[in-house]
């Protein structure tokens, strides 16, 4: 699964994506973004300001332990009958949430959350219930920009439980590819364009990382 912690995703095209990462990027004449570029990638992406204006208030938890994760796009379920319904699908912490201190996040090392989730997870297990919310007739289902009401019908369909962590650099996850189209029977992919483009580059991203393995493990050989 790729799961993010906010609530919907900046863009409704990989191409409005890039273009906001693109205006982002520091002038080297500056050393700061150029406000022009933005304006421009606003009036072409206009859903990009919600994102903006979203991530401007929302408060930043204090911890992965109490992080809703969320899964801004939409797949299609069918049962054994041949009934389809689109469902997007988050993981809710048990723990309860707890804004950052901005003042403390300044100064925070950079692997803070890491050493906040290995703190907690030697006082015990940590859970997020895996809640399905299913749309309803008129809801987007291939904009990830855009994200359902509450008051869409939800199910938790069963409970993560977390015991221990392990470093990415070294861990299992680097040699797994996250590809959010390989699915089991009975799910599907939608049209949902960020969607397709996330399966694209995460190959890409697994391929780039594999080469790299591959060239470190080659040069200790030719080191010894």
């Amino acid at each position: 699964m790729a799961m993010n912690s906010f609530p919907f995703f900046a863009s409704s095209t990989p191409q409005g994506f890039q273009a906001m990462n693109a205006a982002r990027a520091p002038d080297p004449a500056t050393g700061k973004p150029d406000p022009e570029k933005m304006k421009a990638v606003l009036a072409r992406y206009p859903e990009i300001a919600h994102f903006m204006a979203w991530s401007k208030s929302a408060p930043t938890p204090d911890s992965l332990a109490n992080t809703r994760f969320n899964g801004v796009n939409a797949f299609r379920l069918t049962n054994a009958q041949g009934e389809t319904r689109a469902v997007r699908w988050s993981m809710r912490p048990h723990a309860p949430f707890v804004a950052a201190d901005p003042a403390q996040l300044q100064g925070a090392p950079n692997d803070f959350l890491a050493a906040d989730l290995d703190r907690r997870l030697a006082a015990g297990p940590l859970r997020w219930d895996m809640v399905m919310q299913f749309a309803a007739p008129g809801d987007p289902i291939e904009d990830p920009s855009k994200a359902w009401p509450d008051s869409r019908p939800e199910t938790v369909a069963g409970t993560l439980t977390l015991v221990r962590a392990e470093p990415q650099a070294d861990g299992a996850c680097r040699d797994l590819n996250f590809d959010p189209l390989i699915l089991p029977q009975g799910i599907s992919g939608t049209d949902d364009p960020v969607l397709h483009a996330r399966s694209s580059v995460y190959s890409v991203s697994f391929n780039r990382r594999e080469r790299e393995v591959s060239q470190g493990a080659a040069q200790q050989g030719s080191a010894r």
